[in-house]
């Protein structure tokens, strides 16, 4: 009986363990994200259609800019400052946007950077 009683209580530890490590790894330590938003479409107006969506929910949008490509089909995230991607994760649930990348660079002064791309529509309904 005591053993079935000490093995639940040891299963119990470790999950209880793996709950706390996950929930607080995906946070970030700011109350807000900075976010840069790069418009890749030939649509003007884009960046600050979606920087009125990441505002409403207490993103700090740091620039909005237009990139010159001939094509880029996914809108995506970039991780710029935290290995375990939380800022892009943040951002990507605001926009509902699945497609996360990382590249850090802390030279830039941002968190995550959106790159807007032909797939605009679902995310700005």
């Amino acid at each position: 009986m005591r053993k079935k009683l000490l093995g639940f209580v040891l299963l119990l530890f470790l999950l209880l363990s793996l709950f706390f490590v996950f929930y607080f790894s995906g946070r970030t330590d700011r109350e807000y994200v900075r976010v840069e938003i790069l418009n890749a479409t030939s649509t003007a107006g884009l960046g600050e259609k979606f920087a009125e969506k990441l505002k409403d929910k207490n993103c700090d949008v740091i620039c909005i800019a237009r990139v010159k490509c001939d094509s880029f089909p996914h809108t995506s995230v970039v991780e710029r400052m935290r290995k375990n991607k939380a800022n892009a994760r943040i951002v990507s649930g605001i926009l509902r946007c699945d497609r996360i990348f990382i590249e850090i660079d802390s030279t830039m002064n941002v968190d995550a950077t959106v790159i807007i791309g032909e797939d605009f529509e679902k995310y700005i309904k």
